[in-house]
């Protein structure tokens, strides 16, 4: 049976991280499918920006709850049974509701209380904290326990969706949940008809700058690359993590005194060709990623090959999903791998060319297709 509305719960741009961008493309191509009728987006509220917007003959956005506030979080209970929609989805991870614990408890309530409304849910959580090395980031005793409940309660969704194959390994061990799915992320596309021409080894790394990522590892290695006669450039593209805004302001300290180091600031979808494509390599130095890799999968839009860190999910991202990356453990590793790289323009393009070939199979229209295919089967089912 067609879905003939859905709500989709999520942040929304103009706002930046916390999923917005996921939540932009994949409502846009719910839309597009012919399989549904009409999409709710039930997205956060911004300043000067409408609470309603028309964005399509079949997208309507409706600004109805604010980051940290409980209260209206809750509300969006009573806002989905308005719509008397076939299907209420939630785009979502471990602090997706804001900074508060309340606010990010009460997110995870709502799988319950949607249900108790009579409504469907489907909850597609981005991270889960089981997957995460917490400890790495100084988190406490108490909200190790609360992360780990959260993930319980979006378990009483009627579906929960993971980025990643392990991520549904895990709920399904340590909760004996059933009513998970993996559903990849998806790429957006091919964004360029052919692979560009680099004039100068340029090092490009992005994301949103906070404690998962080691920009002084990157750093070094362009300082030791350049110490052994290969000039290289590092671009720290990107801005401060929402949650972490004081590592950017050392980050741009830090940086001050290093001429082959520049940092962007935010970077507008605008830009996002011109910074790709200027790069020889995009370097991913996660030291701990929560779930599938966004940027990762904007290296497979602009084809760029990609080196990585040897963390699990990102090693499983590419085992399951294709493309080509280069591995690396530690600074000697990255250096090693970066001078072999930057050398061989022959390699670049090889990896380049199989990376953009993933992102023209794996688009976020053909991830949207397999979501309206499982909503189908619930409501087939009368879940």
């Amino acid at each position: 049976m067609p879905l003939r509305s859905l709500c989709f719960v999520t942040t929304f741009p103009p706002d930046r991280g916390n999923l917005a961008e996921y939540g932009h493309y994949l409502t846009h191509a719910f839309a597009a499918n012919e399989g549904v009728g009409h999409v709710h987006v039930l997205g956060n509220v911004l300043p000067n920006r409408p609470r309603e917007e028309q964005l399509g003959p079949k997208l309507t956005v409706h600004r109805c709850w604010t980051m940290n506030d409980p209260v209206s979080i809750r509300g969006l209970v009573s806002v989905a049974k308005k719509f008397n929609p076939d299907l209420v989805q939630l785009n979502c991870g471990i602090r997706t509701w804001g900074l508060s614990r309340r606010a990010n408890f009460m997110g995870a309530l709502l799988p319950t209380l949607l249900k108790n409304a009579g409504l469907r849910v489907a909850s597609t959580l981005h991270t889960i904290g089981d997957t995460v090395r917490l400890d790495q980031h100084g988190v406490d005793p108490v909200t190790k326990l609360g992360i780990s409940l959260a993930s319980y309660m979006y378990l009483r969704s009627n579906l929960v969706t993971v980025t990643l194959e392990s991520m549904r390994r895990v709920l399904r061990e340590r909760f004996h949940a059933t009513n998970v799915a993996h559903i990849a992320h998806g790429t957006y596309g091919a964004r360029i008809k052919e692979l560009p021409v680099i004039d100068r080894p340029r090092i490009l790394t992005f994301g949103f700058w906070g404690a998962f990522k080691d920009a002084n590892l990157l750093i070094e290695a362009t300082h030791q690359l350049r110490r052994n006669g290969v000039d290289a450039e590092l671009v720290l593209g990107g801005g401060p993590h929402p949650y972490f805004p004081e590592i950017y302001e050392r980050l741009k300290q830090q940086c001050a005194t290093k001429p082959f180091v520049r940092l962007t600031g935010y970077v507008p979808e605008d830009r996002l060709e011109a910074l790709f494509t200027s790069a020889s390599v995009v370097v991913l130095p996660y030291r701990t990623n929560a779930g599938a890799s966004g940027v990762l999968n904007l290296c497979r839009s602009y084809g760029r090959p990609v080196i990585v860190s040897n963390e699990a999910g990102l090693l499983e991202q590419l085992a399951m999903e294709g493309g080509r990356a280069l591995v690396f453990g530690d600074l000697d590793d990255l250096t090693e791998q970066l001078h072999h790289l930057l050398t061989d323009q022959a390699l670049q393009r090889e990896m380049g060319l199989a990376n953009l070939e993933v992102a023209k199979k794996m688009t976020i229209e053909t991830q949207a297709e397999l979501f309206v295919r499982r909503f189908e089967q619930l409501i087939d089912k009368g879940a």
